[in-house]
C-alpha cells in the first residue's frame, strides 16, 4: 500500500505546524516530510512511519495507507475554531471524544452533565 501524504500534509497543517518545527516533534527529516507529502516517497521506512506517528500522536500507522480515512478537519466546518481544532487532532484527546461521543448516544442532554461535572467539582475539593 502506497503511503497517502496529503495526510501527513492535513494533520500537519491542522496542528499549525511547520516542516521544521514537525521535523523537530517527530525526528523526521523536513527533507523526508516534504517528499511524503508532496508523493516523492510512496513507501516509506516502516521507523519513519513509527516515528511521525509517535510524534503527531496518531494511534495507528494505518492512518495514513487506508484508502477510506477522513480527517476530522475535513469535516468539521470551516470556521471551526482553532482550540476546538487543535483538542479533536492530538491523539491525546481521543479518550474524551470517545466519551463525548458515549454521553450523546446515552441521550443525555448537555445541561445535565454540566450539573455533573459541577457535583464532581465541588466535591472533589
Amino acid at each position: 500500500m502506497e503511503f497517502h501524504g496529503e495526510r501527513l500534509r492535513a494533520v500537519r497543517e491542522s496542528m499549525n505546524l511547520s516542516m521544521t518545527q514537525t521535523e523537530k516533534l517527530t525526528g523526521v527529516k523536513q527533507s523526508t516530510i516534504s517528499e511524503l507529502e508532496n508523493g516523492i516517497i510512496k513507501f516509506p521506512r516502516e521507523t519513519t512511519v513509527a516515528k511521525l506517528c509517535q510524534g503527531l500522536k496518531i494511534k495507528d500507522k494505518n492512518f495514513f495507507y487506508l484508502d477510506d480515512v477522513v480527517l476530522p478537519v475535513e469535516i468539521l466546518p470551516s470556521d471551526t475554531p482553532d482550540d476546538i481544532l487543535k483538542f479533536i487532532m492530538s491523539g491525546e484527546n481521543l479518550p474524551w471524544i470517545v466519551l463525548s461521543k458515549k454521553i450523546k448516544d446515552s441521550g443525555l442532554p448537555p445541561e445535565d452533565l454540566e450539573q455533573i461535572i459541577a457535583i464532581l467539582a465541588r466535591n472533589k475539593k
